[in-house]
């Protein structure tokens, strides 16, 4: 009889202090998509059962041209550093893994050196806050077993991978079930002001990473340009690779990317590797978040997209709680993915509005479920919705056509399109059919002062798209 796979479950989880609430303080808004996917993703673990926790971070103790171990009984860490000391955690070393990862590691020829030697030296040491930040998240969600810390460096990626694979069988060689954690963020650069800078690639690299990791596509990363990485200024690139060595001794692993966003100009993705879903699990995914009528039920009533928008804003303000998309295909006539806003009124007054020009997700479903959580915490001129003014919101939905340029105000109509005014890295739009936009300069004008420009600048380049309007 052949073995059960030693790896029953992985992920990639970001590590930035501001996602833990008692750090972030109302920052902690900004990375709501991050923080529910990471609760989640704790719970998949979980329910996966693995008994010891193999975490890979590009932070903490490192060897020259190596992998480094902590290797204490007891391995301790708080966030004191960002404000919240009693964000603490004290957990015990697998010892025995390590044994057999330092044995497996040997016959591989894979570099390994233990932070200190057996018997000898500091009985506990300190975690860096980039293992703190994902083992909080798992540790609320019930994860009580063993860890092993690991610190990749600058090792080349095709080493990362086959420290991976070497992890995994030390694992099997002691019959022990593990759950295989890349710690990392992935590109400083993705806006002006961004910590690393700016770097017009570092978009480029994370629509890389996150559209491999989505797809299956590993090789990918394997073969990234090393140009591309340097330029993005990442540094969750060697865990990941690492993490995929582990999963690829597992063929039932499946990747769900459960979230990507990119606030401060610092990529955060969250991505869980686990079995494929049963016929069950299909069906609770596709059933619905708080009502009890499947999303894209046809029904009297508000439009499905709609009906989605207002559930998943009721169920992440009321408990925190991201729903799952709907499967299947989108309602007639609507595009698989898409462009789209949500917007909010309470009593009759704007309440926030939030979309995104182009798909930046899996299927359209995902593209509203996160527009309408930021519609409802995360747009700048408003407080987030309370839960006592959800019976009085009004929501809607608009679902963005493909942009075309024009040449000028005479190709343009406020009540028929909207339109993106660009200028180098700058670029507003103004959705159409908007209340007091009568004519296409007053449209233009408003769209340009949304980008810092004026409507008279030189250069400016117009674009126009018609959007599908949901109530």
């Amino acid at each position: 009889m052949q073995a059960s796979p030693a790896v029953v479950f992985a992920a990639l989880m970001p590590h930035p202090p501001v996602v833990v609430p008692e750090v972030g303080g109302r920052q902690q808004r900004r990375v709501q998509a991050s923080a529910a996917a990471m609760h989640d993703l704790a719970g998949r673990l979980a329910k996966a059962g693995p008994t010891s926790l193999i975490l890979i971070s590009p932070h903490g103790p490192v060897s020259q041209g190596g992998f480094t171990a902590q290797s204490a009984p007891v391995l301790e860490g708080d966030l004191g550093e960002f404000g919240a000391p009693d964000v603490r955690l004290r957990l015990r070393s697998d010892l025995e893994l390590l044994a057999a990862v330092e044995q497996q590691a040997k016959a591989d020829g894979i570099p390994l050196v233990l932070t200190r030697l057996p018997g000898r030296g500091p009985e506990v040491e300190s975690l860096h806050y980039a293992m703190l930040v994902p083992l909080h998240f798992l540790r609320q969600g019930g994860f009580d077993g063993d860890v092993l810390v690991l610190t990749t460096g600058w090792t080349d990626l095709a080493a990362c991978y086959r420290c991976g694979q070497s992890l995994a069988a030390a694992a099997a060689a002691l019959r022990r079930q593990v759950g295989v954690i890349a710690s990392g963020d992935l590109s400083h650069r993705l806006e002006p002001g961004a910590p690393a800078g700016y770097d017009p690639r570092g978009r480029e690299f994370d629509e890389l990473v996150m559209g491999a990791l989505g797809q299956g596509h590993y090789d990918r990363l394997l073969e990234i340009d090393e140009d591309l990485a340097e330029r993005a200024g990442e540094c969750g690139l060697r865990p990941i690779v690492t993490m995929l060595g582990a999963v690829s001794t597992n063929t039932a692993l499946r990747p769900e990317v459960l979230s990507y966003e990119g606030p401060f100009g610092v990529g955060y993705g969250v991505v869980a590797f686990g079995p494929a879903p049963t016929a069950v699990d299909e069906a609770a995914a596709a059933a619905p978040a708080v009502t009890g009528e499947p999303p894209f039920a046809d029904a009297d009533g508000p439009h499905p997209l709609v009906a989605l928008a207002r559930a998943t804003i009721e169920s992440y303000v009321r408990d925190g709680r991201v729903p799952k998309p709907p499967s299947g295909p989108p309602p007639s006539g609507l595009p698989a993915t898409a462009g789209a806003f949500v917007s909010l009124h309470h009593h009759g007054r704007l309440r926030g509005c939030i979309g995104t020009i182009e798909p930046n997700r899996g299927s359209l479903a995902e593209e509203v479920i996160a527009n309408a959580i930021a519609a409802a915490t995360d747009d700048p001129r408003f407080e987030p919705v309370g839960p006592e003014e959800l019976a009085d919101l009004e929501v809607s939905v608009d679902v963005l056509g493909p942009a075309e340029p024009v040449r000028g105000l005479g190709e343009l109509d406020p009540q028929r399109y909207g339109v993106i005014v660009r200028k180098g890295r700058r670029r507003g739009l103004l959705l159409p059919d908007l209340e007091g936009v009568e004519s296409a300069a007053e449209q233009v004008d408003i769209a340009a002062r949304k980008a810092g420009l004026r409507p008279d600048d030189s250069g400016l380049r117009l674009l126009r798209f018609e959007v599908t309007r949901l109530r």
